[in-house]
């Protein structure tokens, strides 16, 4: 949304990383008991985290009647800063068994040793949340399991949530987990809580320009009609498959020239290609005559250009006017680009 459309991926893990095994369970005392109660038989540690601070206590009595054996330590964003220092470095160092905690803890901490977690009313966090928490165990070479716990009825788009969660549960699945979520909740309104629908149905590009020039719009800044000439000249225009053959590369050209607004900027890309690719091709050449002559019509208000053998025909965005009434300069350098691209020996009518 702010000009960076190339996502460069880090997929590859860490040496001896394992993923997360994660499952989606009701609350189950039993379910509790053993997740908790298996990770100290192997020396390790677990979190319980709750949505908000007013569930600590009711499930801190409850973890102390399903498993008595096992310490359990409480921290949460409202403790002192000394003490939430003192108690999260502390379990960091083996002390404890349990730390029951909110999503305090979904970034920046490392604990290795910490490799269960269970989240309780998992269907109360975002999916980008549940995404973080779990990234907080498995970050040694022992297998962490992550328990996302329900409670009561939850609504069928949570469930799709949690579904998601714990499916997309593999190393590096955090760009899948975020077009999941854009999928599931739409691109939404930027300054409301309205959801305007999904991205994907009209495409980044689209939405940037529309977004562009809405905002041009509220700041009071001009914003001219958007319209894209249509531009008939039966002329070759492509980038050919023979002379590029990676289609990445291809298609990132023609999408740099749909985004070219001036002649200058036309005539740089042109510049980088040639210097990037070396002598350019008649069909490609004619793509940068086409981009040219868009630019033209776009500057000078023409809305189509028909061109063949025998003639040419210009309409304007302005249907009230004709074409005599534009500058001598804009019919001469639109008709100019019409001529080399279709070697039009005459413009009558």
């Amino acid at each position: 949304m702010v000009g960076v459309l190339d996502v460069s991926l880090l997929a590859q893990p860490p040496a001896a990383r394992l993923p997360v095994h994660s499952i989606v369970v009701p609350f189950d005392p039993l379910v509790v008991r053993t997740a908790l109660m298996r990770e100290a038989r192997r020396g390790g540690q677990s979190f319980v985290v709750c949505p908000r601070i007013q569930d600590l206590a009711p499930m801190r009595a409850r973890l102390v009647d399903i498993v008595p054996e096992l310490s359990i330590a409480v921290a949460h964003g409202r403790l002192r800063g000394e003490e939430l220092d003192r108690l999260v470095l502390g379990f960091g160092s083996g002390e404890g068994d349990v730390l029951l905690t909110t999503n305090i803890i979904e970034t920046g901490l490392d604990i290795a040793n910490a490799n269960t977690m269970l989240i309780w009313r998992a269907e109360r966090f975002g999916l980008a949340q549940l995404h973080q928490l779990r990234g907080r165990i498995g970050r040694g070479r022992v297998r962490a399991s992550a328990i996302l716990m329900t409670d009561g009825d939850p609504s069928a788009t949570a469930l799709r949530r949690l579904d998601a969660a714990a499916s997309l549960g593999g190393l590096g699945s955090g760009f899948d987990i975020s077009l999941t979520d854009l999928d599931q909740r739409g691109a939404g309104d930027l300054l409301g809580e309205e959801q305007a629908g999904h991205l994907r149905l009209i495409g980044t590009e689209l939405y940037r320009h529309r977004l562009t020039r809405a905002l041009a719009r509220e700041r009071g800044e001009p914003v001219a009609d958007d319209v894209t000439p249509a531009i008939v000249v039966g002329a070759e225009a492509m980038v050919p498959r023979e002379f590029i053959p990676e289609p990445n590369v291809r298609l990132e050209i023609y999408r740099r020239l749909a985004r070219v607004r001036s002649i200058a900027a036309l005539e740089e890309l042109s510049e980088e290609l040639a210097d990037r690719f070396g002598v350019l091709p008649a069909p490609l050449l004619g793509l940068l005559g086409m981009t040219r002559l868009r630019v033209l019509c776009e500057l000078h208000g023409i809305a189509a250009i028909y061109a063949g053998p025998r003639g040419v025909a210009l309409t304007e965005c302005d249907g009230t006017r004709s074409v005599l009434d534009l500058s001598p300069s804009a019919v001469g350098d639109c008709l100019q680009q019409v001529l080399q691209a279709t070697g039009t020996a005459s413009t009558d009518g």
